[in-house]
């Protein structure tokens, strides 16, 4: 199977993915609701949902991932977000693993991203069940302005172009 990622470049896979080790939260809890939770071998120490992703070993975090610990779960597929991991650490990984880079700034890139996964573990039907529930259960007209303080010590702010804008 061939899949582009978001970065535009061609990912090869050869079976079907068992073994997948999530370098980001919002992917790993989308594995889970699709419902292929038993295939994450790996995630960050951030990845803690749902309560189930916190028995999956963690593997360090978003930007300074232990490759060793990477390679002691031999991952199948590593999922990344463009956001949330270094150039570096995808290029280090893509040198020994296959990498799918999600990149998610819209709702539409959100739903991009679930049909992708959805297509790399094999769960078409999942996906299409997920993404009705999440417009059936979407906010319409949400007009208002807030700010969504995510980090302290420095406080950050969620940016215009980020997931959970």
């Amino acid at each position: 199977m061939h899949i582009q990622d978001e970065l535009q470049r061609t990912i090869e896979l050869h079976e079907p993915i068992t073994r997948i080790v999530s370098l980001c939260p919002a992917i790993t809890e989308t594995l889970f609701a699709l419902g292929v939770g038993h295939y994450v071998v790996g995630r960050t120490r951030f990845c803690i949902f749902p309560t189930e992703a916190s028995s999956v070993p963690a593997v360090g975090g978003t930007k300074d991932v232990n490759y060793d610990a990477i390679d002691a779960l031999a991952p199948q597929l590593i999922l990344c977000e463009k956001e949330e991991n270094t150039k570096d650490i995808v290029n280090t990984l893509s040198k020994k693993y296959p990498v799918y880079v999600a990149q998610v700034e819209t709702i539409a890139m959100a739903h991009t991203m679930i049909e992708k996964l959805g297509l790399l573990t094999n769960r078409v039907e999942a996906v299409s069940k997920l993404l009705n529930d999440i417009t059936a259960t979407s906010l319409p007209n949400m007009n208002g302005r807030a700010a969504y303080m995510m980090w302290r010590k420095p406080y950050m702010v969620v940016g215009a172009t980020t997931y959970i804008s």
